[in-house]
């Protein structure tokens, strides 16, 4: 049964555990996102090249013959940081979340979630540069 169909209109549903961390798009169950929080033994994994200096990394996979997308991952590092229940482990996911659209970074000092510098304690708003790059890649604003 699907969870959400949202702005993409992809039945998307809560996939089943993996058995560790997703970085590799081509592992991702289809109209699924995977998110997993990684503990610091394994973000700290040679193999698995998560950046020292990211609280997470997100992308999606798509279809290489039409471009749509099939299903996304997200990594986050686990410290208070990152923790879901603050605003800041919201804005990270978030920030995360839209990588899966295939957004790409909004410029530095914009304000925008899709900023590529983590600026503890912002809100997780959307802005304007967003909300515009959420269109193009086919999003519309919810209608209620």
């Amino acid at each position: 049964m699907p969870v959400s169909q949202g702005a993409s209109n992809l039945p998307l549903q809560v996939g089943p555990n993996l058995p560790g961390p997703v970085q590799d798009s081509s592992s991702t169950p289809p109209h699924t996102i995977s998110i997993t929080y990684l503990t610091p033994a394994q973000a700290a994994e040679p193999a698995l090249a998560f950046p020292v200096d990211a609280e997470g990394q997100g992308g999606p996979r798509y279809d290489p013959m039409t471009g749509q997308i099939l299903s996304g991952w997200i990594v986050i590092r686990t410290d208070p940081t990152t923790d879901p229940s603050t605003i800041t482990g919201q804005h990270v996911l978030e920030h995360e979340a839209i990588h899966t659209l295939n957004v790409a970074h909004a410029a530095h000092g914009s304000g925008e979630i899709m900023e590529p510098a983590l600026v503890p304690g912002a809100s997780p708003t959307l802005g304007a540069g967003d909300r515009y790059a959420l269109a193009v890649v086919g999003c519309t604003a919810p209608t209620s």
